[in-house]
């Protein structure tokens, strides 16, 4: 029980500036240090999950590293809805199109319309949306 009390301290002073990736090596390896049931200690103490403490273990052991500017390894998370449907942009266009006013020479159209209140086609077009991906390209290009 002190070992779960100095671990819940150390935990406490180092969380605030600790990454994922940091506070995940740490858990494991305070759990190694501790020897067997090192990994329910630290769970315990601290309340990160037996998953993570384990996950940070296999990392430790494993010769493939992550850079050090990265906490997760490159591929994750979801694709740019661009890439997913390569249509999209023309799509867009058509949408925004009939409502643009100004040059139309100009590579950033005023639109007449605000973006909240433009309405999908109801032609069933294919491109579905979850939140409002037009947004970006609507304001002269997806964000970088």
């Amino acid at each position: 029980m002190a070992d779960e009390q100095q671990i819940r301290e150390k935990y406490m002073k180092l969380r605030p500036v600790m990454t994922e990736r940091s506070r995940r090596l740490w858990a494991a390896t305070e759990a190694q240090a501790l020897g067997r049931g090192g990994i329910s200690a630290v769970s315990r103490a601290t309340g990160i999950s037996r998953n993570t403490i384990m996950r940070g273990s296999k990392e430790l052991e494993s010769p493939e590293t992550l850079a050090p500017e990265r906490i997760r390894r490159p591929g994750g998370g979801r694709k740019p809805t661009s890439v997913i449907d390569p249509t999209l942009m023309q799509d867009l266009d058509a949408l925004i199109d009939p409502m643009t006013r100004g040059d139309p020479e100009s590579p950033l159209p005023s639109n007449s319309v605000a973006v909240d209140m433009q309405e999908p086609p109801q032609s069933g077009g294919g491109t579905r949306a979850q939140g409002t991906p037009s947004q970006p390209y609507a304001r002269g290009g997806p964000a970088a």
